[in-house]
């Protein structure tokens, strides 16, 4: 009887390390997503919520201070680039019914040297993609912010945000946002922001959703 006990010990320590060595051998971003992926399997059934997808610019909000139109469930991911939302989305096994998206996202991609056409199609593909899987939703794009410690990109930053805001207008269900922040709304990384940088950030968003919630 020992024998048998002995090796399902044996097989569930390997399983484990075998877990362990995969989890650590994943870059974060995609470490993120799956725990984003192991929360929404925690609340498939529940009160259908909006979504905030992108990079750490909105991992880092506080959704409890973000309460309009509705609940928020944050699924940014930090350090990530367009291709891991895009794997969220994929990967994700609960459909969410999101009424309003905020979306930011390709500044990471940008700060990483590839080209502005590659990151404005690949930005174009996930819009559609959101746009197919979430028909009735608000979609609310944040322009690419000029990040102080980013300012070689910035010429990038603003041909990817003109093809953005041309192709909003012409898609009812796509909402753009300029970038109208100041140098202090900035924390010390020159990326981040502060708690005044988010209002400023946030502020046509807030005044849409309410529109487009009351409408």
């Amino acid at each position: 009887m020992r024998k048998p006990l002995l090796r399902t010990l044996a097989g569930t320590v390997l399983l484990l390390v075998a877990t362990f060595i995969t989890w650590h051998s994943l870059n974060r971003p995609t470490r993120l997503v799956l725990l984003h992926i192991a929360d929404d399997m925690q609340i498939a059934g529940a009160t259908s919520a909006n979504l905030l997808l992108g990079s750490s610019t909105l991992a880092r909000l506080d959704t409890t201070t973000f309460n309009h139109c509705g609940n928020w469930l944050n699924r940014a991911i930090g350090n990530s680039q367009l291709a891991d939302i895009v794997r969220y989305l994929s990967w994700a096994p609960v459909q969410h019914n999101p009424q309003h998206i905020l979306l930011y996202a390709g500044e990471n991609d940008l700060a990483q040297s590839k080209e502005a056409q590659q990151v404005s199609a690949e930005y174009m593909a996930l819009l559609k993609q959101l746009m197919l899987q979430y028909p009735a939703a608000h979609i609310h794009i944040l322009a690419i912010k000029h990040s102080p410690a980013r300012q070689q990109y910035w010429l990038a930053f603003d041909e990817v945000n003109a093809k953005l805001q041309a192709y909003a207008t012409l898609q009812p269900q796509l909402h753009y946002y300029a970038d109208n922040l100041q140098r202090v709304d900035f924390s010390a990384d020159g990326i981040h922001l502060t708690g005044e940088g988010y209002r400023r950030f946030l502020h046509g968003v807030i005044l849409q959703c309410k529109a487009a919630t009351n409408g």
